[in-house]
């Protein structure tokens, strides 16, 4: 069985488990599929949430900017970059400044499907600013 996602109207592998699955088949090798719809509500996973604190804190651990230097700086830069913009506690004052808040990736506050295309978001970006490849940032959390 292989799990897949539709984003951006392509199917993609799900998790690494299924992209090492799909690539013990042949490219353009023709594959009948049975689509059976899965919950987008599926439970968090805090496996998931936790990684993406120790990857945060691995970023931090190695910037020397004031802006990156801690796990929470390292988190809100990720949520600014991939606009997790609360439009209900968002303010724009009567001479036009705009106060924008942030919204929460606690657990509570995104389903599994959000968190995941977030976390496809966030950790991209960790790397880059960090001038590592996704692979090399992963890593460095299982070398430590």
């Amino acid at each position: 069985m292989i799990y897949m996602q539709k984003k951006l109207g392509i199917l993609r592998p799900y998790g690494e488990d299924d992209r090492m699955k799909l690539a013990g088949y042949y490219d353009n090798e023709k594959l009948e599929v049975k689509i059976k719809t899965m919950s987008a509500r599926k439970q968090r996973s805090l496996t998931q949430l936790n990684y993406y604190w120790l990857l945060c804190g691995k970023v931090a651990e190695n910037m020397t900017d004031p802006n990156w230097n801690d796990k929470k700086k390292v988190d809100k830069q990720c949520r600014v970059h991939c606009g997790l913009i609360d439009h209900d506690r968002t303010i724009v004052r009567p001479n036009g400044d705009v106060i924008v808040d942030y919204l929460s990736i606690a657990m509570d506050n995104m389903n599994h499907i959000e968190a995941c295309n977030y976390f496809d978001c966030a950790i991209p970006y960790m790397a880059e600013v960090l001038g590592c490849t996704e692979e090399e940032l992963k890593g460095a959390v299982y070398d430590s």
